[in-house]
Parts: structure tokens; sequence; C-alpha cells
């Protein structure tokens, strides 16, 4: 697999050299750049050839000031391979990027562009507002409501950038936008790469600060996403006019409030702005999408480091109130300016770590955490202060279980699958479950088995899909009426069912239209979960025992889902409920008895009846699974979710005193490996205490404690095989102001470069440890900090990737004017201040550890894992 690198470059000699660099640094070597020049003045040229000279990998090619649409347009007709990527010639390239995006096009043939996650740098190299989540799959109507990622975190198939019709030259900023959104008009394959892997300079004068030519040219491009786009020529059958027409103004005034914030950010006045949308309906809009929206592109545009973030702030609050005032009256919100006020100097301050001279209230702040959280301060304070009654107490306690129940029901969106969704899935792919795999035929057999023995003369089957359990329903039944909510899916069972006279196939939404009955049998199998909710749940269940015969069966078949029980084995895939609901709805109805009931430990099978005598609940079968599991499915497993995450504590490695064993380790994560635990990142983990989710699994997070003694004992390559992954921990030497890493086969420790690399591609992280003395200073903070600053910096550059984590001084007393001068300094994360598991209330910038000790055994390890689960889990 090779790679067109297309970089436009004017008047760029200033940044283009790092650019270039990056691209020399990229562990993927199979590519070229071709650099447009596109009518410099200054020694762009000049430098290309310099490095023209040195590797033929790089090409200039000059153009007349075409713009940066027409230059890109020049390098792509003479690029040379099959994929392309667009570079901007004063941002980079971290030296995974290529090497993971294209093993992402190997991974799935059908892929069509990957993106991958990408960080703005200060001009302090300072690593800030990192975006490392997404989608995949049908991207349109991300791209249709705003600009989804930067331009040079996608790779392109070169075929569809061409279908498109290539960069419209017309657009002056924008364009890379628009370009995008053409191609996920058509229906292309979107994948995610996960990691940060791009950087984006933020640097003053760039052309995201004109934030009234980005407002224009943006405004075009969410008109084009909301109505149809003549320039595609073959759109998805789904998008051919676009999202609706009523969806623009929210996407419109939201896109407003980024380009305020690059006004604002470049010094200008952000209310000329609102001129531009004179005919645009007014919006409802969230405060804190504002809030961010400010903040973020403000300080993008201002392009200062972060320890002048505040100055800035204060700087542009005169005509940062202006356009919120202005933006309040225009949208006819009530309260919207004050609102976005307050929670952007708390984000701003969130985000540095330390409090500012603009405090929120303490109303405030205690308003906007969970609402178990402080009901359970409450009931906590009236229980100590002896002020309320046993009345009070007891109804606040019961309320507090009654929220519990809610978070534990509502604890991720519910899936609203519309015809829509399911049309993209199987357009996009032959058989997205996978029921030929051995779990799924197993699966079918067992429901097969509990159909009743007498004769079946009339059967419906709801979400037959592509017609595999049609295919077997056939040979039991006598009539079968195979119905589901896509037509290509019905066209391909009508195929695989060709043969057989029995089987009928209509296109239906059997839950708000069923076909009328009476049926002698219906089969429900994975797809009553799709329901929005209980309601709807408990609606589409009557009609469906409405259309029964008496004496009639209903068969149905859904996978086990943790929201239902979330400290046990089973999937999480963002719906509402799961077989356990499932069961408890249709148990409620009166005319319908349960006659059998299978459990497996993913899935459960069940059949009803509809009439006769009740005689009470089946014993349950115990129902075996496909051994072993297909990949596909042991991926998606989660044994149970947990508040909390186990971080384990590695020291030295090696046979001396003190020193953990490297056959020890790997008894370790053998253990790990069969007790079916998996290795969460402390980003990760961050997302989760953020959101107030519960990780999924059984989660822990690896920490290994001395670089040097890991890789000389090739401890980090037990994790590669285990594919775990963790935190390494490197120390930095004040004195020499360098990384000490050199435990390798040789003096330059380059070796031992080479492992740190490897280990990056396998998705291992780095942490910094610093000397006591460090932090027990009686310096200045500023010079503590910026000494921090200098070795979190060093590091960061010769990993070329951010580094956020900080090891706490062994026996040190952590406190908070330690933790804050480490955030000053940038770190997200400090560990190893205390003995226990992390737990969402915890700092972030003091995070507890299990200690693993030379002589803890395996059962030793398990028996302090389950002891820590259990006491978060109450």
């Amino acid at each position: 697999m090779q790679v067109s690198v297309i970089i436009p470059a004017r008047n760029a000699a200033r940044t283009l050299a790092e650019t270039l660099d990056s691209l020399l640094q990229q562990t993927f070597i199979s590519w070229e750049a071709l650099v447009i020049d596109d009518g410099s003045t200054d020694s762009t040229a000049a430098v290309v050839e310099r490095y023209a000279a040195r590797d033929q990998r790089f090409n200039l090619h000059r153009e007349g000031g075409v713009g940066a649409a027409g230059a890109r347009n020049a390098g792509i007709s003479v690029a040379q391979y099959r994929h392309l990527l667009f570079l901007d010639a004063d941002d980079w390239l971290l030296p995974l990027h290529l090497d993971r995006l294209t093993a992402a096009f190997r991974e799935d043939p059908l892929l069509d562009v990957a993106v991958c996650g990408w960080a703005h740098v200060t001009p302090a190299r300072e690593f800030v507002f990192e975006q490392s989540d997404g989608n995949i799959g049908d991207l349109f109507e991300e791209h249709a409501q705003y600009c989804y990622s930067l331009i040079h975190t996608y790779l392109l198939d070169r075929a569809v950038v061409e279908e498109a019709g290539g960069f419209d030259t017309s657009f002056e900023s924008c364009e890379d936008w628009d370009l995008f959104q053409r191609i996920a008009r058509t229906g292309a394959r979107f994948g995610r790469v996960a990691g940060v892997l791009a950087a984006y300079r933020m640097r003053g004068g760039s052309t995201t600060s004109d934030g009234v030519r980005l407002l224009r040219d943006g405004l075009r491009v969410l008109r084009n996403g909301h109505g149809p786009d003549p320039r595609v020529a073959e759109p998805h059958p789904v998008y051919p006019a676009g999202l609706a027409r009523e969806a623009l103004p929210e996407c419109a005034w939201g896109h407003a409030c980024t380009c305020a914030g690059y006004q604002l950010g470049a010094g200008a006045d952000a209310v000329p702005l609102l001129e531009l949308l004179a005919d645009m309906p007014p919006a409802k809009l969230r405060p804190d999408d504002v809030a961010s929206a400010l903040l973020v592109h403000s300080m993008v545009a201002a392009a200062r480091a972060k320890s002048e973030w505040p100055d800035v702030w204060e700087q542009i609050r005169s005509r940062r109130r202006q356009f919120l005032a202005a933006l309040e009256t225009r949208l006819r919100q009530k309260r919207l300016a004050s609102s976005v006020e307050s929670l952007a100097d708390s984000r701003l301050w969130q985000i540095l770590g330390r409090p500012g001279k603009v405090r929120v209230s303490a109303r405030m702040q205690f308003a906007r955490r969970p609402a178990e959280y402080r009901l359970r301060r409450v009931t906590k304070t009236l229980r100590s202060a002896a002020v309320a009654t046993i009345r009070t107490v007891t109804v606040l306690e019961l309320l507090l279980r009654h929220i519990k129940r809610l978070r534990k029901r509502h604890a991720r969106p519910p899936n609203a699958a519309t015809e829509i969704d399911f049309e993209s899935r199987f357009t996009r792919q032959r058989d997205p479950w996978d029921y030929d795999n051995l779990y799924e035929t197993k699966k079918a057999t067992q429901t097969l088995a509990f159909l009743p023995a007498s004769s079946i003369e009339n059967a419906l089957e709801v979400g037959c899909a592509e017609g595999f359990m049609s295919k077997r329903l056939a040979d039991r039944v006598g009539h079968l009426l195979a119905t589901d909510i896509s037509a290509t899916a019905l066209r391909r069972a009508a195929a695989r069912c060709a043969n057989l006279g029995n089987v009928e196939f209509r296109q239906v939404d059997a839950f708000e239209a069923p076909p009328e009955g009476p049926f002698d049998l219906i089969v429900c199998s994975e797809v009553l979960y799709y329901c929005r909710n209980r309601k709807m749940l408990r609606e589409v269940a009557r009609r469906l025992a409405d259309n029964l015969r008496s004496g009639g069966y209903l068969l149905l078949a859904h996978g086990n889902q943790i929201i239902d029980d979330p400290h046990n084995m089973g999937f999480d895939w963002g719906h509402a409920f799961g077989s356990k609901v499932i069961d408890e709805v249709f148990s409620a109805i009166g005319d319908l008895r349960l006659v059998a009931d299978g459990h497996a430990p993913l899935y459960r099978v069940q059949l009803f009846q509809r009439g006769g005598a009740t005689t009470g609940r089946p014993v349950p079968e115990a129902l075996s699974m496909a051994d072993p599991l297909p990949d596909s499915i042991a991926r998606q497993v989660c044994h149970g979710m947990f508040p909390g995450l186990p971080i384990l504590h590695y020291p030295s490695f090696g046979l001396g005193t003190g020193c953990v064993s490297p056959a020890l380790f790997e008894e370790h994560m053998n253990t790990l490996e069969d007790a079916g635990y998996r290795t969460c990142s402390l980003d990760d983990w961050k997302r989760a205490r953020d959101y107030g989710d519960l990780l999924a699994g059984r989660a822990v997070h690896i920490v290994l404690d001395d670089a040097d003694s890991a890789l000389q004992h090739d401890v980090c390559s037990v994790l590669e095989r285990h594919v775990y992954t963790g935190t390494l921990i490197v120390t930095f030497d004040p004195s020499c102001r360098r990384v000490m890493l050199s435990a390798a086969t040789d003096r330059s420790g380059r070796s031992a470069w080479r492992q740190v690399r490897r280990l990056q591609a396998h998705g291992m992280t780095f942490g910094l440890r610093l000397p006591t003395a460090v932090w027990s200073s009686s310096d200045s903070p500023q010079s503590t900090t910026q000494l921090a600053q200098s070795a979190r910096t060093a590091l960061s550059c010769d990993l070329a990737e951010p580094v956020s984590t900080l090891r706490v001084p062994d026996g040190y007393r952590w406190g908070f004017r330690q933790r804050w001068l480490a955030s000053l300094s940038g770190f997200d994360f400090a560990i190893g201040a205390r003995v226990a598991v992390a737990q969402p209330r915890d700092c972030l910038l003091e995070l507890p550890v299990i200690r693993i000790s030379p002589t803890t055994s395996c059962g030793a390890l398990m028996s302090a894992l389950q002891s820590h689960v259990e006491k978060a889990v109450a």
C-alpha cells in the first residue's frame, strides 16, 4: 500500500521544514510528498529542493497562485498512488499516523476513508483540545451538520475523491469540509482510528482567524448538506435531498458561534457576523455548546501558551459579552449570555486546573454535579448533623435509590434505529451481523428447538434480515410471512429462499404496524431491543400478543445487555434494555404465559403461549454457547460494568530483591486474561468519569514503573502477546535535562528507543517521573512548573506524542499545591499516591493504585482485585 501526501504551500518557508520532517519520521515509508508551490515569493521552493536532494520521495510542483483548493487539485492530478492525504504546510503528522491509517484500510477492504484523532498545539508546544473519538460507517449526517475533522486526519481512497469532483475552487475556506461532505453523501464508508496522530499548529494570522470568511463559506456547506447537491452525481438513496431543512438553523447558529470564537481570538468584533444570518430563523442553542465554541476557538485563534489564556480571556471579555448579548436578542433565548459566561469561565479554570479570578458560585458547582451525588451529600450531612427526623432521611434515601434505578435504566442513550439506519447497514455490507458464524448458528438451532411439536400453519417472522432464520423456519411451518424494515435485506432474503414456495417477504415496520393475524406462531429474534424505550416495548408486546390466535406461540431470542444487569456478562450495544426487561414486559401481559425458558451466558430463548391455564414459571434450561466464541463476538462481550478502575502498579523487574520477576509478571497477565480482564487507558477512564458512565467489562490499567528494567527484560512483549497496554514510566534527570532511557544493548540507547516505537504502535502510553526535590522545593511556582514543563516537553518531543501522565514520588505527601503545579505543567493524570481502586470521585491528579510486590501470587492478585471491585460496586 502506498500514499501520496499533497501539501499546498504559499510563502510557508517558516513552517514547511517541520511539516516535511514529520514525514521523514513516519514509521510507514511507502509514501511520496507532492509540495505544490502556489506562487510563493519567499524561499518555500528552496526548502523543498533541499529536502528533495536528500530524499527522492519529495517532489516540487509549481502553480501560479490558484489557491489552496486549486493547488490540491493540481496535486491530485500528478499523484502516483491510490491513497491520498492532504497536509497543510504549517501542520504535521505524528510518527504513527500513516502506519495506523493504512492499517485500517488493510483490515477493512470496504473502507473508503480512514480518520484519526488530532490535537491543537500551542506556540509553547503544548497539546491541547485533543479530539480522538468519533463514529464509523456512514457519516453524512455528521458532515452535513458541522466540520467533522481536520483535513490531515483523513486518508482517502483516490477513487472517492475523483468521483466527488475534487475540491471546489469557488471556496476561499471550508473547501475540505465541502469535499468530505460530498464524499459522505455518496454513502462512502468511514473508519475511525483511535488516538491523536495529527497536530494542528495554533498560529496567529492563519486562515482560521478570518471568522467572516469561515462563516460565509461554512453556511454554503451547511445549506448544501440540508438540500440536494447537483455536484454529487450518484448520492446514496437515503440522502438525495440531504438532511431536513428544519435542522439547518441550529447548525448555522452553532457554526456562527465557532466563527465568533475565531473572530474574538484574533482581536476583532464578532457582532457583525450575525448580519450574515439575517435571513436565518432563530434556533435554541445549548449554553454549554456555545461556551465551548467560544472558549476553544478563541484560544486557537489567539495562539498563545496555556499560561497566557487567562489574560487572553480577560482581554476579549468586553467583545465577547457584546456578541453574546446580540446573539441572545437574535435567538430570543433568555439568560443565554449569562449562562454561557459562567460555563465558559468554569471550563477555562477546569482546563487550567486551578482557581481563577472569576469564580463559579458554589450553588452552580453543586447544581452541576450528578443528582445521585448531590442527594448522597445531603443525606450524609443530615444524618451526621442530627438535624433531621428519621422520616426526612428515609425519604431522601428512597429518592436516592430511585435515582440509582433510573440511572441504571438509562445509563446509555436508547438505540432508536430507523429505516435509514438499517438500510445503510445492509447497503454498506452483506450480512452485517455475521449470521453464518458458529455462535449465531448454534443459537438459531437452540431457538428452533423451542418450537412446539404441534403443526404450525401460519407463522410471522419479525425482523428477518437476510433470511438466515427464514430458510430454516420454512421447513417447520405451512406458510411464513417474513418481514423487515430494510428493502435491501428483503431482496437478499428473497434470493436466499427463492426455491421455497411457502415463504412470503414483505417490507413492514412491525413496531408501528405489524401485519394483522391471527398467526399460529410469531418469531422475534434479536430485534425487540430496537424499541426506543420500555413504553414502546410494551405497546409492541401488546400488538404481537393480539395478533396470536388463542393457543398460538410467541418465540423470542435476545442477547443479554449489561444495561439490565451491569455487573454480569453481556453486551454493551447502546440499547435501552435487553433480554431481562423483554422477559419482564412480556410476562406482564395477562393472556401470555411462559412455557419454556432457556438461559445461555450471553442470550436467552423464551417461548410464550397465548391463553391456557397458568401453571407457574417453567424451570430455566441451561443452554451452552459455541466454544470458542468467534472473535467478532468475543470482542463485544462485556464482563459487567464497574464504577472503579484498578490500577496495577509494578515496580522494577528483575531477579534482585524488591523486583518482580518477568516470569511472575507473565503469570499475572495469563491469569488476568483467563479471568476476562481487559486493559483500559487513562484517557478512556477520564471520558467515562466526565460523562458519568461505567467502565464496560473487567477493566484494569497496568503501570510499569521502571522503563529501563521493563525494556531490558522485555516485559513489554508480554503485554503485546496478551493484547494488553498500559503506561510505561520513564525518569527525567533535571541535571542534564534529558529522559533517562539507556538500559538497551548499546550505550546510545537506540535499541531502547526502537522498542519504544514498537510499544507506541501497540498503544502503550508513557508517563514521567521527576525527583522528589522538584516538588518539595521552596522555589517559586514558576520555576517548578518551568522545570516540569521542560521535562514533559522533552519527553513529548522524543516520543512525538503528548505526555499527560505523572508518577508521584514514593512516600511523598502529595497535596493541593503539588496537584496545582502538576496541572499548570500540563499533566492530566498523577498516579501512585495511595492504595485503592480509582473511583469517579477521585481527583485525576491523585489516582490511587494497587501495589504489586515480588511476593504477590496470582491468587493474591485476583483476591485483591475481587475485594476492591466488591467495595467499588457496594
